[in-house]
């Protein structure tokens, strides 16, 4: 096997299918590789079939999720409903996506309740600083409101910065 299958077959382990430039491509037909073209399934036979893989995996990944819990608002057990169900189905980018959207949007809306007196009524121009902050600054303000320790800071930033940061923006390095 040569140096660039090595390197083909590490890149794309278990994947039935590979995008690749058109020089890259041709490359690889110069070098000799096999390449063997498939016509995608018809979409009756695919979407069931995705399914059905789908569902055996998610019975092995139910195993390992902890249990779901009812929150108090409506619009977090929203959130953390699809996030569950992501982690069910393997869409793992998707979770980490609305982990991110999730964290922001408690630790804004538990500022915004201690800010507006104790209250969750709609005060729209307290809610509007809360919709302008990102999650940096959204941390900031909670720990400031001493509604979270230094050691949940740290936390905080850290998936911030090492987790959500870098695969919202497809940061492939990181």
């Amino acid at each position: 096997m040569s140096e660039l299958e090595d390197i083909i077959n590490k890149m794309v382990g278990d994947s039935t299918e590979i995008i690749v430039n058109p020089d890259t491509f041709k490359h690889m037909v110069e070098q000799g590789l096999p390449i063997s073209f498939a016509e995608p399934a018809p979409i009756e036979e695919y979407i069931p079939k995705l399914f059905e893989m789908r569902k055996q995996k998610a019975f092995e990944i139910f195993k390992d999720l902890p249990p779901r819990y009812n929150f108090t608002l409506p619009s977090v057990n929203a959130l953390y409903d699809e996030i569950y169900e992501c982690m069910l189905f393997g869409l793992n980018g998707a979770a980490i996506t609305l982990c991110g959207i999730l964290i922001e949007f408690a630790l804004k809306q538990i500022s915004y309740y201690y800010e507006n007196g104790r209250s969750f009524a709609y005060n729209p121009t307290l809610w509007d600083k809360f919709e302008k902050m990102t999650l940096g600054p959204t941390i900031e303000c909670a720990k400031a409101s001493t509604l979270i320790n230094d050691d949940m800071v740290v936390a905080l930033k850290s998936f911030k910065d090492e987790v959500r940061n870098p695969y919202n923006h497809y940061n492939t390095k990181k």
